[in-house]
């Protein structure tokens, strides 16, 4: 998957609404290589935010999968 995506899921960030407090979910793609993409591996991504996590790419991801992480929303 050379030069493809893996979508990387964040921790929801609160928004003040009319209604009171909405949790919005947050998105970043990464560009993983051949080898990450079939063996898996670790990645690290910096949030609209500003803040960075270290994501773990599984084993057989393919282009354009999403990626939820546990706890980050």
């Amino acid at each position: 998957m050379r030069g493809g995506r893996g979508g990387a899921g964040a921790r929801p960030f609160e928004h003040e609404t009319p209604f009171g407090t909405a949790d919005l979910d947050l998105s970043v793609s990464m560009t993983i290589s051949l080898e990450e993409s079939v063996y898996g591996g670790e990645k690290r991504v910096r949030l609209p935010t500003g803040k960075e996590l270290n994501v773990r790419i599984p084993k057989e991801v393919t282009t354009g999968q999403q990626i939820r992480l546990k706890g980050q929303g």
